[in-house]
């Protein structure tokens, strides 16, 4: 059987999703509005629909480490470190919508949700993850893992690359992602993020052939990213902006992997160090880090509101406190649990 190098890059690329993935969540209390501050427009062009990073390299290392897939293992292997945890973390967070908190998004969309019986509201919580802003990714993704056989297919004919791949991105930018309110659409999510998860599969599939012709026309590429990006500040408000962010986020999954792959020998010790911790502690990150801005808003409510009012110094300062607590929180559960942190956490 075919083993796998362990790739620095992609690694550090993972230790970035994540970092995306929270920074997305710290947007405290701000919208994007008319007559917004330029620095609220720029900070959601950069950080909004990270998710994208995040299931990229999801697709990516399933393909890189496909010598070792068997589905029976592979389910189970899921089930354990990544359904398991899911369930766990789930318990206090439904009690905490139960008697402290009910998730405003959900009575919003489901006005007779409070007549919902226990059992109904325990369901839908758990099919759904709508009980906590992330966790609505985990039954989603849990739904690539039942349909992993069809992405091995895939890769094992890698010609119909060409066909499918083309056909899910007109897909992705037809069926947008779910927002805030509709998170509880899993299919709406499933079907856009598809062709996220097989770009990432056919960039790992072909990357010798992808990073040579990058380092021809990575101008070409640079000069598009930026181009789309300007776009999204210019049109912030417009119907088709998720359209935007998304196709400037798959450019930026290409750069960011090019980058990552050319400066692997140049990238400081420290640097290398921070995003690995992110990258080794990425799910218990995912898995907590909401949790923990929550505690922090519910306190800066009480004890400093005005610091909820949006500026750029209270976003770096709450992402950052976040990041930190999130970091530490993981290796304080695996230092308690180090044989078991990973049924807990995931990692």
């Amino acid at each position: 059987m075919q083993t796998r190098t362990f790739l620095n890059y992609i690694h550090n690329f993972r230790g970035i999703a994540i970092i995306f993935i929270v920074a997305a969540h710290i947007f405290l209390l701000w919208e994007i509005e008319e007559g917004t501050p330029v620095i609220k427009i720029i900070l959601d062009a950069i950080w909004r629909n990270g998710t994208v990073l995040f299931v990229f390299i999801a697709g990516y290392l399933f393909q890189y480490l496909k010598s070792k897939y068997n589905y029976k293992d592979y389910l189970v292997k899921k089930i354990k470190f990544v359904i398991l945890p899911y369930l766990l973390i789930s318990i206090p967070v439904i009690v905490f919508r139960f008697f402290i908190s009910p998730p405003e998004d959900v009575y919003n969309a489901f006005p007779d949700y409070f007549e919902w019986s226990l059992i109904k509201k325990v369901i839908f919580f758990l099919v759904t993850g709508t009980h906590l802003l992330p966790f609505w990714f985990i039954p989603m993704i849990f739904l690539y893992y039942l349909i992993s056989p069809a992405f091995i297919y895939l890769d094992n004919r890698p010609h119909l690359y060409k066909f499918i791949l083309p056909i899910l991105i007109l897909l992705s930018l037809f069926i947008e992602r779910g927002n805030r309110g509709d998170l509880h659409n899993i299919h709406k999510n499933f079907v856009h993020f598809l062709s996220v998860y097989t770009f990432g599969m056919w960039f790992s599939h072909y990357s010798a052939k992808i990073l040579n012709w990058s380092e021809k026309f990575k101008w070409i590429i640079i000069v598009l990213f930026f181009t789309l990006f300007g776009l999204t500040l210019l049109y912030h408000q417009a119907a088709w902006y998720d359209q935007l962010l998304y196709v400037q986020k798959m450019l930026l999954c290409w750069i960011l992997f090019y980058f990552l792959y050319k400066m692997e020998g140049a990238i400081p010790k420290k640097i290398n160090q921070f995003l690995g911790f992110f990258a080794d502690y990425s799910f218990g990150v995912f898995f907590i880090h909401y949790i923990i801005f929550l505690v922090l808003k519910m306190i800066f409510e009480k004890a400093f509101p005005h610091f909820l009012v949006g500026s750029l110094f209270n976003w770096l300062f709450v992402f950052a406190l976040t990041l930190l607590l999130s970091l530490l929180s993981v290796r304080i559960i695996k230092f308690i649990f180090p044989k078991r942190s990973r049924y807990l956490i995931g990692c």
